[in-house]
């Protein structure tokens, strides 16, 4: 047995991230094209920051933006209705 607490303490100091109204905006505009929900990808690119990639419902169009960090990605996924976090598997593939 631990002498560990058993719940898990959460620091309020940190900061919270607002995701981008703008990138929030043109995610939110393709998902309502592509039936309401689309797949999304988050790939860091190095320096560039995180790029957001889109797999619409209807017919696997693609879109994708880039914003600055991980947290700043996670934001524009929680913000955004109707978007399912994926991986680069066999199905995601075929169906872009």
């Amino acid at each position: 047995m631990s002498d560990q607490p058993a719940t898990e303490t959460v620091d309020s100091t940190a900061p919270t991230v607002e995701a981008p109204k703008d990138v929030v905006s043109s995610i939110r505009d393709f998902v309502g094209r592509e039936g309401g929900s689309a797949k999304v990808v988050l790939q860091p690119i190095g320096d560039a920051g995180v790029r957001i990639t889109l797999v619409g419902e209807r017919g696997g169009i693609l879109g994708d933006r880039v914003v600055s960090d991980m947290a700043v990605a996670q934001a524009v996924v929680s913000a955004v209705d109707g978007l399912e976090t994926a991986e680069w598997d066999r199905d995601l593939t075929s169906a872009a």
